[in-house]
């Protein structure tokens, strides 16, 4: 067995999950075998019915730095992530989906960069788009996947993350930032406590993406690589705003045009989240308005919120297409 430190741990990882048998396995399985090993994971089982529980006590039984918390009943998503964060001691924090893995040097490459630079508050790697197999999706080009469905997605987009104005990291959030896979970076616990971490609407991942991008850097680790699965039992293939609330939160009362409402509100307080210059305050508080009053952004919210309302099975087009860009 393997047996944690008394210390607290340099990294937490925290993996919330619900009905997880057929992936988890592999998402731990990539962390145990890390270069870097001076972390805890922390798993909260939402109250699985399938073999989740036994497949963590299993890894539990083997390694002391393996937390495992069971909710008596399914406590949505959004209360799950943050239950994960709450268990956390360690001084730097990663979320990580149940279905994804990581290669055998991210931790290692990532807790580095946070540490070199105090300024930087999340490093994250670069990502591949896998299948229920683990294998690669075909590449358009360089950094355009297409995935089931006739989607189309981007990643790993060139932005200026590490620029010294807190502005512009807003700007490259809100306008260059769709998939936002970066929620799954390595970061600064003591920041992420301050911020609004998951919230309870679909989209909060971008909203803590525009915190983070105004509380400090966050910088790309190209030779680290998340392996991100695109599979049909995820939150993203969900087709119905009730089953994106169902997903999120069990008491949550409103539908798919709240949640882009919610999404925008969040975007308006991250501005707010952290103390800066009041000139770079107003520079986002613009960016914000000439984004909010851009007619694409309306006409793509209205087509996914209608897409969701009447269930429909047509593709959804994103990434790197600013005119196409939505409330994320």
């Amino acid at each position: 067995m393997i047996t944690s430190s008394i210390k607290s741990p340099k990294v937490s990882i925290g993996i919330p999950v619900y009905n997880g048998e057929k992936y988890l396995e592999f998402a731990i399985d990539s962390l145990i075998k890390q270069s870097f090993q001076d972390f805890e994971i922390i798993i909260c089982d939402n109250a699985s019915t399938d073999k989740t529980e036994e497949i963590c006590r299993s890894f539990q039984s083997q390694d002391e730095r393996i937390l495992y918390h069971r909710n008596s009943v399914n406590i949505g998503a959004a209360n799950n992530y943050k239950k994960v964060f709450q268990l956390a001691k360690g001084q730097f924090f990663k979320w990580m989906a149940h279905d994804d893995r990581c290669s055998v040097n991210y931790l290692e490459e990532c807790v580095r960069v946070l540490e070199d630079d105090p300024d930087i508050v999340m490093s994250f790697p670069r990502f591949v788009l896998i299948d229920e197999n683990d294998n690669p999706f075909p590449l358009i080009d360089k950094n355009t996947y297409v995935v089931p469905e006739g989607r189309i997605i981007t990643t790993n987009l060139q932005r200026n993350f590490m620029s010294v104005h807190p502005s512009k990291r807003y700007w490259e959030v809100l306008y260059r930032t769709t998939e936002c896979y970066e929620f799954f970076g390595l970061s600064r616990r003591n920041i992420i406590e301050q911020t609004s971490q998951h919230d309870a609407f679909y989209g909060s991942d971008k909203v803590l993406l525009c915190e983070l991008a105004i509380m400090g850097k966050i910088k790309e680790v190209p030779n680290a690589t998340g392996y991100f699965r695109i599979h049909a039992e995820q939150s993203q293939s969900l087709k119905s705003s009730k089953e994106r609330a169902e997903w999120i939160s069990p008491d949550l009362n409103y539908g798919a045009f709240m949640s882009r409402v919610k999404c925008l509100q969040g975007y308006y307080h991250s501005i707010f989240a952290y103390p800066i210059f009041l000139s770079e305050r107003f520079k986002c508080l613009w960016t914000l308005i000439v984004w909010s009053i851009n007619l694409s952004n309306w006409q793509s919210m209205l087509r996914e919120v209608l897409r969701l309302k009447l269930n429909l099975e047509e593709p959804i087009q994103n990434a790197g297409d600013q005119a196409k860009q939505g409330l994320s």
